[in-house]
């Protein structure tokens, strides 16, 4: 599988704050997030008070960053494989 090349820098908006030199951008909500299959804006995406049990289940999360190329139409996904093995290793430590 070949590895998913990294973006310079993401050319769509895609709610990424921080300077053309930055190093890491700054930490604000981005404006959407994946939730339940789709994409959905931050300020939707809200819980059901039925749902607040939610909180007491085990559950695992690892975060992807990605930049869209628009220009190439292309997702660039920073260190994939990493991420999905820790992600991998964390399901199996939750069984």
């Amino acid at each position: 599988m070949t590895e998913p090349k990294l973006a310079q820098e993401p050319k769509a908006d895609l709610g990424i704050k921080g300077g053309q030199d930055a190093k890491e951008p700054d930490r604000e909500n981005p404006k959407f997030l994946w939730r339940s299959g789709e994409m959905v804006e931050w300020d939707k995406a809200t819980v059901h008070i039925s749902q607040l049990g939610w909180t007491a289940i085990s559950s695992v999360f690892e975060g992807i960053r990605a930049y869209w190329n628009d220009d190439l139409q292309e997702l660039y996904i920073f260190h994939l494989d990493a991420h999905l093995k820790r992600l991998a290793r964390s399901m199996k430590i939750m069984r």
